[in-house]
C-alpha cells in the first residue's frame, strides 16, 4: 500500500505567506473513507481566529484507486469543513477558488504523509474590475417593479458565496420567469427552444449528439435540481452535480445576459463576467 495525501486549501493568503509550510497540526481525527474500506486521518491547520487549510492522509494501492478515493470523497470534504468551522466558533471557512467567479476549488493531492511538503505555486490573478460608482447609481435609479421577479433570482444567481448548483439553478429561475411567466413549462416552450438554439452554442462541448440544446438543457437542470431536493445525496452524485453545473455556468451566464439586454431597462446592459 502507498501514503497519500490530499491538500484543500482554505486561504491563500495564509498559505502563501507560510511558503507553502503547513507548520503543526492544531489537531486530527480518523474516520473511515466514504466507499472504501480504510480509514483516513483528517488535519487542521490554522490560528486561533479560523481554521486556514485542510490536509486528509490515507493509503491506497495505486495513484488510480487514490483518484477514485478523492473523486468519491471531496464534495463531502469540502462541505464538512464548512460547515464545522462555522460550528465550532472562529471564522467560516470555505475552499479557495482561482477566482471569484469560478466554482471550482482547489485540491492538491500526491504521494506522502502529514510531513510532506504541501506543493507551491506562484499564482497570477487577474485583477478585478474597478466599480463604477456613476453607473452603479444610474442602473438603481432604472430599476423599477417590472423587475421585482428578476432580481429576486438575479441577486442569488450572481451570489458567488452560493455553491455552483445553487446559483445554475437560479439562472435557470430567471430564464423560466422570463419565458413562462410564472407558470413551469420552459422545457416545452417553442420560444425558449429557438433561444437556446440561438445562444447556447457552448453547451455543445459538452452535449451528446442526439440532444437538442435545448434539450441537454433540460436534463442538467433535472439532474441538478434533483440532487439538490435529494434528501441524502451520494458522494459521487454530488461530484457529478457539481461538474455538470461547472460544465455549463458560462453558457448559462451567457443565455441570462441576453435575456436581461432584451427586457433591460434604458441604461442597463448586462455583460457575462468571463475570464
Amino acid at each position: 500500500m502507498l501514503s497519500y495525501y490530499a491538500d484543500l486549501i482554505l486561504d491563500f493568503e495564509w498559505y502563501g505567506e507560510h511558503g507553502g509550510q503547513l507548520l503543526q497540526p492544531r489537531s486530527c481525527a480518523d474516520r473511515k473513507l466514504e466507499g472504501f474500506d480504510r480509514i483516513c486521518s483528517m488535519w487542521l491547520f490554522g490560528d486561533d481566529r479560523a481554521i486556514k487549510h485542510f490536509r486528509v492522509t490515507f493509503e491506497a494501492a495505486s495513484d488510480e484507486e487514490a483518484g477514485l478515493i478523492i473523486s468519491a470523497n471531496v464534495v463531502l470534504w469540502r462541505n464538512a469543513i464548512a460547515t464545522t468551522s462555522a460550528l465550532t466558533g472562529g471564522r467560516y471557512a470555505s475552499a479557495t477558488t482561482f477566482d471569484e467567479r469560478s466554482a471550482d476549488h482547489v485540491m492538491l493531492f500526491g504521494q506522502g504523509d502529514i510531513s510532506t511538503p504541501p506543493i507551491s505555486a506562484s499564482l497570477t490573478l487577474p485583477a478585478p474590475g474597478s466599480v463604477s460608482y456613476l453607473d452603479a447609481a444610474s442602473m438603481m435609479a432604472r430599476w423599477n417593479s417590472s423587475f421585482a421577479i428578476h432580481l429576486h433570482f438575479l441577486a442569488q444567481f450572481f451570489n458567488t458565496n452560493l455553491p455552483a448548483d445553487i446559483r445554475w439553478l437560479q439562472g435557470y429561475k430567471v430564464l423560466e420567469w422570463h419565458f413562462e411567466r410564472g407558470k413551469t413549462n420552459l422545457g416545452r416552450n417553442q420560444k425558449f427552444k429557438r433561444f437556446v438554439e440561438e445562444h447556447g452554442a457552448g453547451l455543445d462541448d459538452h452535449n451528446p449528439s442526439n440532444r437538442t440544446r435545448a434539450g441537454f438543457l433540460e436534463e442538467t437542470r433535472a439532474l441538478i435540481a434533483h440532487a439538490v431536493l435529494a434528501n441524502r445525496p451520494q458522494p459521487e452524485d454530488q461530484a457529478k452535480v457539481q461538474n455538470a453545473a461547472r460544465n455549463t455556468f458560462r453558457v448559462m451566464e451567457g443565455l441570462v445576459a441576453v435575456v436581461m439586454s432584451e427586457c433591460a431597462a434604458e441604461g442597463i446592459e448586462f455583460k457575462p463576467k468571463l475570464a
